[in-house]
């Protein structure tokens, strides 16, 4: 009987502790909540973006544009390309954000030449159990909520979209990749 009893103890500490993990490189096991890890000071380490847009005419690319944005910490990287000219330019900056049990947050950007203070609110976009999704704001910044660590946040977004017009014998199709890794201030 004790070890029927040890079993059915073992597969329920299991099963809880497997329901523990979100997001797919989330920690095995964690006794924070994930409201209580992702709350608090975060400075963004890096982060890289990639939008990509191809307009077809009569079965032809007419316009290539892309532009992406690359950050290492320290430096932030800008190119752009389309089938008229090209840009590539590179700051300094620093992202820092605040995330509140609350629901609201602040982002501070410093650049070398000045600072920039913004704020709004936060939520989860799939409130139950889950909670793999985070929203600041507006649908527009709605991400996937990759790793979460008391000291880490990976948070991705991925769109692509298409846009036909038959009687113009046009075709859009656009491609957007995000993603950002923070680290806790301690």
């Amino acid at each position: 009987m004790k070890t029927v009893k040890s079993l059915v103890l073992t597969a329920l500490i299991g099963a809880s502790v497997v329901a523990c993990k979100k997001g797919e490189d989330d920690p095995f096991l964690s006794l924070r909540a994930r409201d209580s890890r992702i709350s608090g000071d975060w400075v963004l380490d890096s982060y890289s973006t990639k939008d990509v847009s191809i307009l077809t005419f009569d079965l032809q690319a007419d316009t290539v544009h892309y532009e992406a944005y690359d950050f290492d910490g320290e430096n932030e990287i800008y190119y752009f390309i389309d089938t008229a000219s090209s840009d590539y330019q590179s700051i300094e900056v620093d992202y820092a954000m605040t995330i509140e049990k609350d629901g609201s947050y602040t982002t501070t950007t410093d650049y070398t030449y000045g600072q920039e203070i913004s704020s709004g609110n936060w939520w989860w976009t799939n409130d139950g159990k889950n909670k793999t999704g985070i929203t600041f704001d507006d649908n527009e910044h709605a991400y996937e909520v990759k790793e979460l660590r008391n000291d880490k946040m990976v948070i991705t977004r991925n769109f692509s979209s298409e846009i036909t017009v038959d009687s113009l014998q046009s075709n859009l199709l656009r491609s957007y990749t995000e993603k950002r890794t923070y680290s806790k201030v301690k």
